[in-house]
């Protein structure tokens, strides 16, 4: 529309998420406590459910690009470990659980700690 295009979106080991996403956690954990009728979901439970499912994702995002930032560190020529470690370790996090909690944890903290710029890679 008029013209304007979208940004380009950075590099995956780039990505951040801002910190406003927390308050989204904090908010979906206020909206489980309303109580619902017998064995039912009320409304605001239904909606916290959701929000707390789509943060999730977004921290899960962040954790996955922390781990892509710094499994590519020392990537060159004769580093072919690389290519199969990094798509490796990604896909473990995602499939199995307990990484995958661990590796939303990592996102929430990469939010509040910034993991990238305080372990700088010297490149």
């Amino acid at each position: 529309l008029g013209g304007a295009s979208m940004p380009p979106l950075p590099s995956f080991a780039n990505w951040r998420f801002p910190k406003s996403v927390f308050g989204a956690l904090l908010a979906s954990f206020l909206l489980l406590l309303f109580p619902g009728a017998e064995g039912d979901w009320s409304l605001p439970q239904r909606i916290g459910l959701n929000v707390r499912m789509l943060v999730n994702i977004l921290f899960l995002l962040q954790g996955l690009s922390l781990f892509w930032h710094f499994l590519g560190r020392g990537e060159g020529a004769g580093r072919r470990t690389g290519r199969i470690l990094r798509p490796a370790v990604i896909i473990a996090a995602v499939f199995i659980p307990a990484l995958s909690t661990f590796t939303v944890m990592a996102g929430i903290a990469d939010m509040w700690l910034d993991f990238r710029t305080r372990f700088r890679r010297n490149d």
